[in-house]
């Protein structure tokens, strides 16, 4: 294997630490003399991992989150790709880690399942081979790019947060760029704790998306597509149900019939969560575990469709703030006994 140097990029806000992510770098085989660490602070992740990539000296940078905790052999796999296909972006998933709580299990089940997400369960679940991609399947916590080619990119768009990632892999696909999924270089990273967290990780997911969508039309995908179908289907529903009972009774016979899909949408969704939850009863799950499964699927659908309306239709602000917004940028040697700054 060609040894290359890596410059690693974790962002966080001011409050947060990288112990336990800075931790995993120092158990990794690869060498850590060819390896730096730039911890940066702010509120722009974008905006953050653009600066530290310009201060960065290694060949090949590899884009953390401050809860992302890496595996001993995933940089070296990855580092092995990279030599094979020197221009291409390789991201591998995020798995939840079974210290978890049942209920942070149950959100890591629902995303990496395909029901509940689609392509994107590839982020959260060891799916299938090393393959060519696209940006549905790789993401941003566990990414490696080439330092040139980010360059070539002019880095991410700062005005997008989350999704960055997934428009600059589409803006490097534009240009005929390779992306390899790699399922075998994995990291560590907890899901939301909380269900208000998980609620709002959604639907900032969904707003991302839409945001990217009007940035880049050309890189809209299915799945959003058929969130805000769902959505949509789900309004007709309740105005028709409000107006079979308060305005026209005649209606009862055609909201039984329009009511077949959300029906048959649970009798699906329901069995499904049945099914995964008890093949996971080591976690300690008890019977509200399908019920609260089936929530999640409902929520992550819609919570999404409507993140995805919204930054469709809501106007990015952040031109004006960003050169407001102060980051700080640590510089960290890895190899270290302790990693002072």
């Amino acid at each position: 294997m060609k040894m290359k140097k890596i410059s690693i990029i974790i962002p966080s806000r001011p409050d947060e630490n990288i112990y336990t992510t800075l931790q995993s770098i120092r158990e990794s085989d690869y060498p850590k003399e060819l390896i730096e660490i730039f911890h940066v602070t702010g509120n722009e992740p974008s905006r953050q991992r653009n600066a530290c990539v310009r201060r960065a000296s290694g060949d090949i940078i590899y884009f953390l989150d401050n809860d992302s905790c890496v595996m001993p052999y995933t940089i070296r796999r990855m580092i092995n790709k990279i030599n094979q296909y020197p221009t291409a972006i390789i991201g591998g998933p995020s798995l939840t880690p079974k210290t978890d709580s049942p209920f942070q299990q149950l959100i890591g089940i629902v995303l990496s399942s395909f029901i509940g997400s689609g392509k994107y369960r590839a982020r959260y679940a060891q799916i299938g081979t090393v393959r060519f991609t696209d940006q549905t399947e790789i993401i941003l916590c566990n990414m490696m790019i080439p330092r040139k080619i980010f360059t070539a990119l002019h880095g991410f768009n700062i005005h997008l947060y989350p999704n960055e990632e997934n428009d600059l892999i589409a803006r490097h696909q534009h240009n005929h760029g390779l992306v390899l999924y790699l399922p075998d270089a994995p990291i560590i990273r907890s899901q939301r704790r909380t269900l208000k967290d998980f609620i709002k990780q959604i639907f900032t997911y969904g707003k991302g998306r839409g945001e990217q969508t009007i940035i880049n039309p050309s890189s809209i995908t299915i799945f959003p597509l058929i969130a805000v179908g769902f959505i949509i289907y789900c309004c007709v529903l309740l105005i028709c149900l409000f107006s079979q009972n308060m305005l026209n009774p005649e209606l009862h016979n055609f909201v039984k019939i329009l009511s077949i899909p959300l029906f048959l949408y649970f009798v699906i969704i329901g069995p499904l969560a049945w099914v995964v939850s008890s093949n996971h009863t080591q976690y300690g799950f008890s019977i509200c575990t399908p019920i609260i499964t089936t929530l999640l699927f409902f929520l992550n659908h819609v919570l999404y469709g409507l993140g995805f309306l919204f930054g469709i239709i809501h106007k990015n602000k952040k031109n004006t703030t960003s050169k407001n917004t102060t980051i700080k940028i640590h510089h960290i040697t890895a190899w270290k006994k302790t990693f002072r700054v």
